[in-house]
């Protein structure tokens, strides 16, 4: 369970690849490691990993000195990566390191700009004299207020860390990653139009780079320019003026169908949306089918540990975030059909005079003529014919069927992921299968440290036991194992009957309701909390609830939206409140301001 933790004015998800030690060393402790590690640094000395490990285990002024020791030759020679190599150092309970970075930066920002050099050792690193008396490069001040920029954005403190990027950029207007960094602040802040600006401007720098034009992509497609995404994907084409040019389904590119299909569902496409999620899903199927091809060739041409990494990366091939994106991406859009299916466009044929039939014949006729001279064309020029393009065929599909599909893939090969049992309750909820809901909140449970109140599990509580339990007929064999099975659930041990289920489904609401709400340090909570009350038929509880919530401006972006976008859907008349809290917050973002 990744909770949020508060890094200076931002809550963030806590990292799993902080390393700390079991309990707080001492001081003695702290002293024997530092020299275990300057020991093992003489005998490696070009090794980095040996010098940031210790940074880790140590606090106070032993952090500060060998942090100080860290980064002056990081800035010194220009490293664009340093932010990524401490910055897990900032989820380290009790490290302080918020504090002490800004100190450090802050710093070498003053006697950079004063004096030319890194100045004395601060008294947040335990103080003394300079080691070098000369002057640094401008590379050393650049990079100083690259890092400071990247610091502010972090702790949330927007305005300061484009203050920076915008001292480095007036310095080197020329540096490609700084552009690359103000479009990474700008995208935290929700401005995706003046992010994609900085990543287009970063990309036209240089056009031969690969990763710029991935960057430029995925920020044209936040905003939905979709055909200018296109043909800048394609600019690395083998042949980009030939009509056979490979296409980038062709090519298997699972990050590009992933942020096209997210912009096709910004703009209701829902076909084409579902057509990307297949796509995906259809690569991996391919990787699992053509393994077979490699097994005798595995064997004669590779090692046995080459062999033995193949099995297992087949293994594992199914939990691969790409897969695990597509799929829910597409659970997701088959539930919201199900709930509400799209509307038929009916024929209008019944109220048309003779004429008029006649007149919409023959212009059916002509687009049909036109649509196949076209595809003739296309098929003279070598162009391959797009399959289904608008996802008619996917949208033609039962949707829960087609959801349990993936669901059953999910749960076999991403098992330790709490979106799949979400995802498996919600389709199984529709489909009427009471004891296969019961299984998903029971692993659920469990993979949320049996806390019946987390806000993901306790509204699926409360739908199932006031929702679905009661709309269920139970023959006395299922009956018997419901109820065996989901006392956990309510903090019980086995249940009588269908009747205590629907009492304690009451009381679970008010219970989680105020647990939830005790604290609230994410809008998923006020989300959860109003899911309950819509689960128990109290929707005027929960629009009030929606209307008083707090909104503060270390809350994550990305759940203030879905916070809004829950509202939006359920309560309209207090939707409008709620937006300018959020735009109050985050004043950049531009989907509150839409």
């Amino acid at each position: 369970r990744r909770d949020l933790v508060m890094i200076g004015q931002r809550r963030r998800k806590n990292r799993g690849d902080a390393y700390q030690p079991v309990r707080p060393l001492t001081e003695e402790e702290q002293d024997q490691l530092t020299e275990w590690f300057t020991d093992l640094t003489d005998d490696h000395p070009r090794s980095d990993t040996l010098r940031r490990l210790p940074l880790y285990f140590l606090s106070g002024t032993r952090l500060g000195r060998r942090l100080d020791q860290y980064l002056r030759p990081k800035l010194r020679k220009g490293v664009p990566a340093l932010f990524r190599l401490v910055k897990p150092l900032y989820f380290v309970p009790g490290s302080g390191m918020v504090e002490l970075m800004g100190a450090l930066l802050a710093h070498y920002e003053d006697q950079l700009v004063k004096t030319g050099t890194f100045g004395d050792v601060p008294k947040e690193a335990g103080g003394g004299p300079c080691t070098t008396e000369e002057k640094e490069k401008p590379i050393a001040v650049l990079f100083t207020w690259a890092l400071a920029a990247q610091h502010a954005d972090f702790v949330g403190e927007t305005d300061k860390a484009l203050e920076h990027i915008g001292k480095a950029m007036a310095h080197t207007p020329t540096m490609v990653e700084l552009h690359v960094f103000k479009g990474k602040i700008l995208k935290h802040a929700g401005a995706l139009q003046e992010s994609y600006d900085a990543f287009e401007a970063a990309r036209n720098m240089d056009l031969a780079d690969r990763y710029l034009n991935v960057s430029a992509c995925k920020a044209m497609l936040r905003c939905d320019k979709m055909d200018e995404a296109k043909t800048t994907a394609l600019a690395f084409s083998a042949e980009p003026d030939s009509p056979q040019r490979s296409n980038l389904h062709d090519m298997q590119c699972a990050w590009w169908e992933c942020y096209l299909g997210r912009s096709f569902k910004r703009q209701e496409k829902i076909g084409q949306c579902l057509r990307q999620s297949h796509h995906t899903v259809k690569h991996f199927q391919d990787f699992v089918e053509d393994q077979y091809d490699f097994h005798t060739y595995c064997l004669r041409k590779g090692t046995l540990r080459s062999y033995v990494q193949f099995l297992r990366v087949q293994d594992g091939i199914y939990s691969h975030k790409f897969f695990r994106r597509a799929a829910k991406d597409a659970i997701r859009t088959y539930v919201a059909l199900h709930d509400k299916p799209l509307e038929e466009d009916k024929p209008a044929e019944v109220e048309m005079t003779a004429a008029e039939k006649k007149k919409a014949k023959q212009q059916q006729r002509k687009a049909e003529q036109k649509k196949a001279a076209q595809e003739e064309k296309e098929k003279k020029d070598g162009k391959k014919k797009e399959e289904d393009p608008l996802g008619v065929e996917l949208l033609a599909k039962p949707p829960l069927e087609e959801a349990l599909k993936l669901v059953e893939i999910l749960m076999t090969h991403a098992a330790l992921d709490v979106h799949t049992y979400v995802l498996a309750y919600q389709v199984d909820s529709r489909r009427g299968k009471v004891l296969r809901c019961a299984r998903a909140l029971l692993r659920l449970l469990t993979l949320v440290q049996e806390d019946r109140f987390h806000p993901k599990l306790a509204p699926l509580v409360a739908s199932f036991a006031l929702s679905v339990v009661p709309k269920a007929e139970l023959s006395g064999s299922v009956q018997s194992v419901l109820l065996s099975a989901v006392g956990p659930l309510f903090g019980k041990e086995t249940l009588s009957g269908k009747d205590e289920i629907v009492s304690l489904g009451k009381q679970h609401v008010e219970e989680a309701v105020a647990a939830i709400t005790k604290t609230v340090t994410s809008p998923k909570q006020v989300i959860a909390a109003m899911q309950c009350l819509e689960a128990a038929e109290r929707t005027a509880e929960a629009q009030t609830l929606a209307d008083q919530c707090t909104v503060t401006p270390d809350m994550p972006l990305k759940d203030l939206e879905a916070l809004v976008a829950h509202v939006s859907a359920q309560y309209p008349s207090v939707a409008a409140g709620v937006k300018s809290k959020c735009a109050a917050a985050f004043p950049r973002a531009e989907v509150f301001s839409a």
